[in-house]
């Protein structure tokens, strides 16, 4: 629902399902890995973890394996999709916000000022009009048009991944 996300991950005699109301999510990760038996792909593990604001965690996490995957798969893209049009957008916005309040934002390890983006593992910092972005299966990537070699991984799956390269997209597009 727009308003909040339920979830039956509890025993429904005793108590009902879980519920994280929007306006308490704090960040969401989501990510998606094969599963190989011997050298055969049998099936796909996806999980999607919501923070709150209490730093509460609720993981969830589903398996498909032979014929059943791609109804899986599909599954999966419509909870993501929807994950990302009632609550990721927001935290977007949210985090932006606070990005335009002070001219600063840390977030996954990396701050953001209204001059650049810092990397935080190897101390880089790179230029608005000199940072580019690439997406990869399974990360994202910050690097330095000028010297790609300068560069830092965004791994899916992290906290604050999807948000940063979100956001770190947004302020590219306005100092182009």
């Amino acid at each position: 629902m727009p308003d909040y996300l339920e979830y039956d991950n509890k025993d429904l005699v005793s108590e009902p399902f879980t519920r994280v109301r929007k306006e308490d999510m704090a960040d969401i990760s989501y990510s998606a890995d094969w599963n190989i038996w011997y050298r055969f792909y049998v099936g796909s593990t996806y999980r999607i973890n919501i923070k709150t604001k209490d730093h509460r965690v609720l993981r969830v996490k589903f398996t498909s394996y032979f014929s059943a995957n791609e109804k899986v798969n599909d599954a999966y893209d419509t909870i993501v999709n929807l994950l990302w049009e009632y609550y990721l957008e927001d935290i977007v916005t949210e985090r932006l916000e606070e990005f335009e309040a002070s001219k600063k934002l840390q977030l996954a390890g990396f701050t953001l000022t209204e001059h650049g983006v810092t990397v935080p593992e190897k101390k880089l910092f790179i230029e608005w009009g000199d940072v580019e972005l690439k997406e990869y299966e399974a990360y994202h990537m910050v690097y330095n048009r000028q010297q790609p070699t300068e560069h830092q991984d965004i791994r899916l799956g992290e906290w604050g991944s999807e948000v940063l390269y979100s956001i770190i997209k947004k302020l590219k597009k306005r100092t182009s």
